[in-house]
């Protein structure tokens, strides 16, 4: 296949952002158990989904636990759940991985279409962006996090052809921060990128847009809009207020590995120090619009290196930074727009690459589920065996929290979590007592008894030593991966 530069008229070849999204996207959707399905909060987010197909109405409350029945349930990212719910419904696991490949691949499709807009020779605008995806490589996950990195790629894109060459464009920004408000809770950062544009386009405005121009407030007001854009879902601007309790639960976030700070003993940060470097190497050049990329990439910086979570705010900003800061001195932006042609060609690409995992789902149904390595099919299977005879959903204590919301996915209705992975519905003070349980549980089973605990669920991955049998406390199962204690008055019969 032939390959022509984004701005390519010459009708011989593939616009490379269409050939880099296509390449992306099928090399995703080869991958037998895809990485993507490796956060198991995915198990929760398909099933909720679902529910909100079949009810018509999000739950208000908790309905996969047996601890927290009726406690209230913000489903901040429900768009992102509907999303998933319906194309599992459609074409099964295949049609999340689906979905998934698509975000990413339009991500990155679109900072190099940034990247060669800016004229940047072609190899050096793939390598830039390569080194974006592999920094944000972590992210990979099938959860909403990954549409505000796409979202985050959109606005940066439209506040920066903004200030090159203002235009009426920009106040669609905040029908993008509508969809935003009801697929995840990163809009705030958004809103943040929209604010500093606003702030520098106002108070500065010759180092934003060159020397001569003249203030301009129209990016503040479209701040404004983007603001109140926010507050169209179904909790309004206490959403707003939602975010800012989570933030400060630190028992809870400590349960999250991603707002944790990076490792950088995983070999996959190379690449961040690598943009660390570029951008210490290509410093001086002077370019409009510098300070306010560089104040994005500072305030990224300290984020990401806060939590892992953040890392998309300093690498996308660096990367359009580094674009400037590169590219030829002589060389003009282009104004050129993507061809119809090659629009059409992805959008077929599209199409056939969903036709492609729904038939791969009938022929090959395990091909994108989740990697047995990193699940507890038989133990799942079971406690299914056992819930038969049972008169009530069988209720499960599984220590770690990503296995229960693989029980959710696997066996909902049928059985019932103590705990998963939704902890900011469990709030704070149910996690403290969590942490506490979980180190007595280690010593002594029984203490589960009182909260009416069927069986309990261990990673053997996760304990050096397990917890002891008692007359109440027996273990019935075991393999290479899990253990399963029954607990009650007698464990060998149903309690």
């Amino acid at each position: 296949m032939i390959v022509s530069d984004a701005g390519s008229k010459s009708g011989r070849g593939l616009a490379l952002p269409v050939f880099c999204f296509l390449a992306l996207l099928v090399g995703l959707l080869c991958v037998r158990h895809n990485p993507v399905l490796n956060d198991l909060d995915v198990g929760w987010l398909v099933r909720t989904g679902e529910l909100i197909w079949q009810t018509g109405a999000l739950p208000s409350s908790d309905v996969f636990s047996f601890s927290s029945p009726g406690h209230p349930w913000v489903l901040y990212q429900w768009g992102f759940e509907l999303l998933v719910g319906g194309l599992h419904q459609m074409a099964g696991m295949g049609g999340v991985v689906w979905a998934v490949a698509v975000i990413i691949a339009l991500t990155y499709a679109l900072i190099l279409a940034f990247l060669l807009r800016l004229g940047l020779p072609n190899l050096l605008a793939i390598g830039l962006m390569g080194l974006a995806m592999f920094v944000n490589i972590v992210h990979w996950y099938a959860r909403p996090g990954i549409f505000t990195v796409l979202l985050f790629v959109v606005i940066l894109w439209r506040l920066e052809v903004e200030r090159l060459s203002p235009g009426r464009y920009i106040w669609a920004l905040p029908m993008v921060f509508i969809i935003w408000a009801n697929f995840h809770l990163g809009f705030i950062s958004g809103l943040l990128v929209v604010l500093i544009y606003g702030v520098w386009a106002y108070i500065l405005p010759s180092a934003f847009r060159g020397p001569g121009a003249v203030k301009d407030s129209k990016v503040l007001y479209v701040f404004l809009l983007c603001l109140v854009a926010t507050f169209f879902n179904p909790y309004g601007p206490n959403l707003i207020y939602y975010l800012w309790q989570l933030s400060q639960a630190g028992t809870m976030n400590r349960y999250i590995g991603e707002l944790q700070s990076p490792n950088f003993h995983h070999f996959i940060f190379i690449f961040l120090f690598i943009q660390l470097a570029l951008l210490i190497w290509v410093a001086s050049p002077k370019f409009a619009g510098r300070q306010v990329l560089l104040t994005l990439t500072t305030i990224g910086l300290g984020l990401g290196l806060y939590s892992t979570r953040h890392l998309p705010w300093f690498s996308i900003p660096a990367t359009f930074y580094l674009g400037y800061a590169l590219r030829p001195a002589m060389n003009p932006v282009s104004k050129r727009g993507m061809p119809l042609r090659d629009l059409v060609f992805a959008a077929i690409g599209i199409v056939l690459s969903f036709c492609w995992v729904s038939w791969m789902g009938l022929k090959y149904p395990n091909f994108y589920g989740f990697n047995p390595a990193r699940v507890p099919v038989k133990a799942i299977a079971y406690l299914e065996a056992q819930a038969h005879s049972y008169q009530k959903p069988l209720q499960v204590f599984s220590l770690d929290h990503q296995w229960s919301s693989y029980i959710i996915y696997a066996s909902y209705p049928r059985m019932r979590v103590f705990i998963d992975t939704r902890y900011d519905m469990y709030g704070e003070a149910f996690c403290k007592r969590v942490v506490t349980l979980s180190r007595n549980v280690l010593n002594n089973p029984e203490v589960l008894i009182p909260l009416h605990v069927d069986f309990l669920l261990i990673n053997k991955a996760e304990l050096q030593t397990f917890p002891p049998e008692s007359p109440r406390a027996r273990l019935v199962y075991e393999d290479q991966k899990s253990l399963v204690y029954r607990l009650g008055q007698n464990s060998l019969v149903h309690p």
